[in-house]
């Protein structure tokens, strides 16, 4: 119960299973903090990053589509 998933796609790229979706964990006072969007590629897995690092764009963009 420390993860709550929402929609996520399964589809395929280059011979690889790509999960991609959106997941949102606990917070310190024990609630559920905004839920951020994720990619994993077989056992790859990244976050996107609410301080603006932008790598996770290109990553989404590229597995998971334009939105």
């Amino acid at each position: 119960d420390s993860a709550r998933f929402g929609t996520s796609t399964v589809s395929w790229y280059s011979g690889s299973a790509v999960v991609c979706g959106m997941v949102s964990g606990r917070n310190s006072f024990g609630g559920y903090a905004q839920a951020v969007r994720f990619v994993t590629i077989d056992d790859w897995v990244t976050l996107d990053d609410p301080r603006g690092i932008t790598e996770f764009d290109a990553h989404w963009k590229k597995y998971c589509g334009p939105n």
